[in-house]
């Protein structure tokens, strides 16, 4: 559009100096056809001056003849060869005069039609040159009217461009504010994932010391009913191992007896005491009967689960 644009203007400047040097060329002929209509004019002037002076002159001369005519004859021949003698030089004179204005009347007649000619070539390649401009107008009112219809689609598209870009900035809003949603929910429920699994493996563990102590409050249960109907005395010899952790008792350190249950431990597993007797003295005792003997004792399965035997 644009180099259309630039190519009539291009185009109007060459017709407008084409019209401009066409109009000059134009005024210079009519200017000289006038002055060569002027000299025609004069040149016809001067003949008809030339022939009213000759006719002034014939008649002014037949009338002094007539007056001055010898009566001798010999006069009378005299003077009649010398009025043909005149009039044979008048003659020759007004012949040269006539063929001379002829010729000049000729040349500007043949000059005015060459001029008149190229007055109507040019006139034609004017007339040529105006059909052009006219055409190149509507050219041009052609290419405004599809610039303008260009323009106002240009428009349309940029409004539509500036709409879709202010959704699509709207729903990039809209998705951010969504993902920050979604990761914050995200985050939550790693969270309480990882809390849950924490509690899970929490429970898991609880619940297996559960099932332990249960197994072990079951043993113990047992060993309780069995002492009842045994002897609660153990002999070293029939110990080798601590009643309560399971380990093997060493032959070269001496095993520590509950004073409470008299069963044998390991030093370790008898490292609790209580106090009996009026004298107040300590007595060690296994953990099993120190939660039995201290009621406000922290119960020994709490810490660890027992150990089964």
């Amino acid at each position: 559009l644009s180099e259309a644009s630039a190519r009539v203007t291009k185009l109007r400047d060459q017709l407008d100096a084409c019209r401009s040097g066409l109009g000059d060329q134009l005024s210079c002929l009519i200017r000289d056809r006038d002055q060569l209509q002027d000299g025609i004019d004069q040149l016809q002037g001067w003949y008809d001056d030339l022939l009213a002076s000759g006719r002034d002159s014939a008649d002014k001369l037949r009338q002094g003849l007539l007056e001055d005519i010898p009566a001798a004859a010999d006069e009378l021949q005299v003077l009649v060869l010398k009025l043909k003698e005149d009039l044979i030089s008048e003659r020759v004179n007004r012949e040269h005069l006539e063929r001379r204005h002829k010729s000049e009347a000729d040349f500007e007649r043949q000059k005015l039609l060459s001029e008149s000619e190229q007055l109507r070539q040019t006139q034609e390649c004017l007339q040529a040159e105006t059909d052009r401009c006219d055409r190149l107008r509507s050219e041009l009112a052609k290419e405004r009217s599809a610039k303008e219809a260009a323009q106002s689609q240009l428009a349309s598209l940029q409004e539509k461009s500036r709409e879709v870009a202010a959704n699509l900035r709207a729903s990039e809003a809209e998705l951010k504010a969504r993902t920050a949603r979604l990761e914050t929910d995200n985050a939550e429920l790693r969270h309480r994932v990882t809390c849950l699994q924490t509690e899970l493996q929490n429970s898991e563990s609880v619940q297996k010391d559960f099932v332990e102590l249960s197994q072990s409050l079951q043993m113990q249960l047992e060993n309780l009913r069995q002492q009842e109907s045994q002897v609660r005395w153990q002999f070293v010899e029939d110990a080798s191992n601590c009643g309560a952790c399971g380990r093997g008792l060493s032959l070269t350190v001496k095993p520590r007896r509950c004073l409470h249950c008299v069963k044998l431990f390991c030093q370790d597993c008898t490292a609790k005491t209580v106090t009996s007797g009026p004298s107040k003295r300590q007595a060690n005792v296994c953990e099993f009967c120190h939660t039995l003997v201290v009621k406000d004792a922290v119960p020994y399965f709490s810490v660890r689960a027992p150990a089964n035997k």
